[in-house]
């Protein structure tokens, strides 16, 4: 301003003034280059005249008409920051090679054939000079910094270069960046408990320009140690840098490496519905796959690529992946069933918690879930890393704008008793839970699905007019009431696992009962003493009709009461493996667990929150609600509850998409004790007797540490004292029937989609709480099909459901797995995916 401008680059200021009264404007013979290289375009220079930044790219950009859209800018504004020389001058190169284009409404556009990486000789000279003047020590530093990107970390250098981190840091710090203005210092990340010093560079061009001085051979070299080094350094949390992984041994010529990190890459973009970077990852993994050949892989990665067109609603391009990985798994089926390993002489020791039902149409909680996908196969099984893969269903198609689908079963099926495995009995199988009578608490799961909510409901009586029809024994059709997006993943949840019909109505509701249970999965019951037995025996299913990839013949289920117990037994070498919701030792246990590799930490869509009656006194005053939302220190009590995070944001966990971090109410026992005063109940003076529903299903530790603090923390800010309340425990399923006021529970996803938290999720409706905005959201989201819309109509009903208090989240959970070092089995937790048949006991 005023008398002072400075400018980083080739030139030097001889004059400067503001530009006014037809004075000389400072930017002019920049301005002047640039016009005459792009001919047509006059530039206003008033129009610029106190600009930087983005708001030089704007300005420059629109004193023409143009049609670059908010991307362009970006990347243009990333690549120069805003540097007038660099800006222009990479306008006029892209202008040059006609990747800028005039088109018929003489608007200037991108052209198709966009290419950032190249440099203009002029842009180049600028750079290649002042990097010349450089010592020849800090440009080796520097072309080894280009290699990691445009960000790159001090800790790389240290061990790519073989130079103390000390030194690297007073040459960055001191000549890089304070003297040279080359680079810029951005902060620390902390991973896995270690510090890492991250720096950039200032202008992408200056390290775009380094990187191209590296011959060949040189950069696959520095690509791969680069690639080793973030490794090692982000052991514990490789995935938040696959994208980057995946690129350095891309470079590299590593394939296999890029491969599995180019699968994490795009299961990220999956799994928040970034459905553009999901495809690139996929389709670059599928293409080495292809190469490799590795036919199993490459069918997988393509199931992924087809989720991903059927989240996009992309239903044509999903039916296309889907035929053309129809064959390859036709061929893997010939050979993985000649795929069989010797047998474990020991049988596979397991420990659960108790387990009322193995029905699946009545599977409630996840020790349930676990054990009737060993059991029992539907249509489809999800692998460890969400992965719709066929099952029953050999293959499948999606017709009509994703409003039917027609499923193509095996020839091969049998139930454990002999009998085959018919469409007939997927259709039954999916009309009882629908049935009211059943009672089946996962019901809203096929809601999507012709008449079955207005069957289920009651509405209509015939089942007939629900839009699942067995055409004949191997052919299933089902028609939805709206295209689903998620609806491949609901294939995957018991609730649509085939039951067999000829047993049901046989022996009615005690069809699943030992004794008499017949399944269709990879293992059978083989005995179990029920009620009084505390250990179920299984083996392999001979009529299964699938491969098994490891070697376990034979397993011991043991039942506990409590998960410390469990914790014992595994320490005393009674168990192969066990699972655990919440950490049952110390940290400095579970840090040795960690190390030899015996600890697995799964990252679960999983919620423990408090859910009010709303309708019931005295929670039916919505602002009574907030007071105890209000009064609850989320982050204190995950501290008490350790290894725990605490749920600051919105219902929908971190793990889906959709998730709103930040959104719950926060800590304030001030306006919680004024909103109480408000309400009439000041100190909680003559505040009615409410009492919290725990239910005890061998958590008591973690129960009852969240009790006592919630009592604890409530009586001081509130003055309120709460009374516990216990679930009966013969009952078969959670409604509120007692007199209580509040519950405490978890949920976790039954598919990885938010509408599994707000649309499917029976808690909610035991709340009994009644929002008609929140429910026309929720109603909006399910039919809508653009995903970006839809997310943010299920965000907007998150934080309805905070505001209103009617569920308040306490923290987002994780499964603990301990695992015996003999123990080899798919990453990942078992609540998804049925896993005893894939897992190798070794000699021990």
């Amino acid at each position: 301003h005023n008398s002072r401008i400075l400018i980083a680059g080739a030139y030097r200021v001889e004059e400067v003034s503001l530009g006014r009264d037809g004075e000389r404007h400072p930017l002019e013979p920049l301005l002047n280059e640039f016009q005459s290289s792009f001919g047509e375009i006059t530039i206003d220079l008033e129009q610029i005249r106190e600009t930087t930044g983005r708001d030089f790219v704007n300005a420059l950009l629109d004193t023409e008409p143009n049609r670059l859209d908010e991307t362009f800018r970006q990347e243009l504004t990333r690549r120069t920051h805003g540097n007038p020389l660099f800006t222009i001058q990479l306008l006029r190169n892209l202008q040059e090679r006609g990747e800028i284009i005039l088109d018929e409404q003489e608007n200037w556009i991108a052209s198709t054939s966009l290419n950032w990486g190249s440099l203009s000789p002029q842009v180049e000279g600028i750079i290649g000079e002042r990097i010349g003047r450089l010592d020849q020590e800090l440009q080796d530093l520097l072309l080894v910094a280009s290699v990691e990107g445009e960000q790159f970390t001090v800790q790389v250098l240290e061990q790519v270069q073989g130079t103390a981190k000390r030194v690297i840091l007073r040459h960055l710090s001191r000549e890089l960046e304070k003297r040279h203005r080359l680079v810029q210092e951005i902060g620390e990340a902390y991973v896995g408990g270690q510090r890492l010093v991250r720096f950039r560079f200032v202008h992408a061009l200056v390290q775009q320009y380094l990187y191209h001085q590296l011959g060949t051979a040189e950069r696959v070299t520095l690509h791969k140690e680069v690639a080793e080094t973030l490794e090692i350094l982000y052991k514990e949390d490789s995935a938040i840098i696959a994208v980057s992984l995946a690129r350095h041994y891309r470079e590299a010529g590593v394939r296999e490496k890029a491969v599995e990190y180019l699968l994490q890459a795009g299961d990220q973009a999956r799994s928040l519905y970034a459905h553009q970077e999901a495809v690139n990852h996929y389709q670059q993994a599928l293409a080495y796959l292809k190469e490799m050949g590795e036919t199993e892989q490459a069918a997988r990665t393509l199931m992924k690529l087809y989720l991903v067109y059927h989240s996009s609603f992309d239903f044509q391009r999903a039916q296309q992946t889907l035929e053309e990985c129809n064959a390859l798994w036709q061929r893997l089926a010939e050979h993985n069933s000649k795929r069989l390993l010797p047998l474990a002489r020991d049988p596979y020791r397991l420990s659960i918690l108790k387990v009322p039902t193995l029905d699946p149409g009545l599977c409630e909680t996840i020790f349930e879930l676990e054990l009737i996908k060993e059991l029992f196969c539907g249509l489809v099984e999800l692998s460890e890393d969400q992965t719709v893969l066929p099952a029953s269903a050999k293959h499948w198609d999606v017709l009509d704008s994703g409003r039917r689908y027609v499923f193509h079963l095996k020839r091969d099926l049998f139930w454990s008793d002999g009998t085959p495995v018919t469409a007939g009995d997927f259709e039954f199988a999916w009309k009882r839970v629908l049935n009211p009578a059943t009672r089946s608490s996962t019901a809203n799961l096929l809601y999507d699905i012709l008449g079955a909510k207005d069957f289920h409901q009651g509405r209509i009586m015939d089942p007939d007019r629900v839009g699942v029809t067995a055409f004949d024994s191997y052919t299933l059709v089902v028609e939805l009431g709206e295209p689903c997006g998620h609806f491949p993943y609901i294939l995957g949840d018991p609730t649509t696992f085939a039951i067999p019909r000829h047993v049901v109505e046989c022996e009615g509701n005690a069809w699943a009962e030992p004794g008499r249970i017949v399944s269709n999965g990879a293992f059978q019951l083989e005995s179990w003493d029920r009620p009084s037995g505390k250990k179920a025996y299984f083996t392999r299913n001979p009529h299964y009709f699938g491969s098994y990839k490891g070697n376990i013949e034979r397993v011991t289920l043991t039942f506990y009461e409590n998960e410390l117990d469990m914790y014992h037994s595994f320490v005393a070498g009674e168990l192969d493996m066990a699972e655990f919701l919440l950490p049952q030792l110390q940290q400095d246990e579970w840090k040795h667990y960690r190390e030899v590799g015996q600890l697995h930490i799964s990252n679960l869509p999983f919620v423990d929150a408090i859910y009010f009656v709303a309708d019931r006194p005295p929670f039916n005053n919505p602002n009574l609600r907030r007071a105890f939302a209000l009064a609850t220190d989320r982050e204190k009590l995950a501290r008490e509850i350790e290894s725990k995070l605490p749920a600051t944001g919105g219902y929908i966990p971190p793990s889906l998409p959709g998730h709103s971090p930040n959104v719950g109410l926060p800590y304030d026992p001030v306006e919680a004790r004024r909103i109480l005063a408000a309400a009439g109940y000041p100190e909680g003076r003559d505040f009615p007797p409410v009492s919290l529903l725990i239910e005890l299903v061998g958590l008591e530790k973690g129960d009852n540490l969240v009790f006592a603090f919630l009592q604890k923390l409530w009586k001081e800010n509130l003055g309120i004292t709460i009374q516990k309340c216990r679930q009966d425990p013969a009952a078969r399923q959670f409604e509120v029937d007692q007199e209580f006021h509040f519950f405490f529970l978890g949920w976790f996803a039954d598919y990885p989609d938010p509408a599994s938290f707000l649309q499917t999720n029976y808690l909610i409706d035991q709340c009994r709480w009644q929002n008609p905005i929140f429910k026309r959201l929720i109603e909006e989201g399910r039919r809508t099909i653009d995903q970006n819309k839809r997310l943010n109509l299920y965000r907007q009903a998150d934080r309805i459901l905070m505001k209103e208090a009617a569920v308040v989240p306490l923290f987002y959970g994780h499964i603990y797995e301990l695992r015996q070092p003999w123990v080899l089995k798919p990453s990942g937790s078992s609540i998804y995916n049925p896993q005893w048949k894939d897992i190798i006991l070794m000699p021990h």
